[in-house]
């Protein structure tokens, strides 16, 4: 009987088997396929990566650019204003009409002289 019984069950174990054998190499293939997706989403990482480190870059080098077109154009403000200040005493140190500079009228206008 117990031989009649395995014979039976002959074809259920050959079937078993072969669904086993057909699941695992369907879970074999999708294994290899997110392993597959895996290394595309990490090769796309990668590239994003190296493009924001490359946008930085040129950022910082704009930003620098802009700094020191900033610094200059105060340096050379600064220049102007003192040459326009010498151009400014200049003009104050001259003689006033009536002979007197404008360095020896006190504040009330008559003169250390009056």
């Amino acid at each position: 009987m117990t031989l009649l019984a395995m014979e039976r069950n002959r074809p259920r174990r050959k079937a078993w088997r072969n669904a086993t054998r057909r699941t695992a190499e369907k879970l074999k293939a999708e294994l290899q396929d997110v392993g597959l997706h895996e290394r595309t989403l990490q090769s796309q990482r990668e590239r994003e990566r190296i493009t924001l480190l490359d946008s930085n870059q040129k950022m910082l080098l704009l930003v620098g650019i802009v700094a020191g077109v900033g610094l200059l154009a105060m340096l050379l403000a600064s220049i102007f204003h003192l040459r326009a200040m010498k151009g400014f005493t200049v003009i104050a140190s001259r003689r006033a009409p009536g002979g007197r500079s404008v360095r020896d009228r006190s504040i009330d206008g008559r003169g250390p002289h009056s």
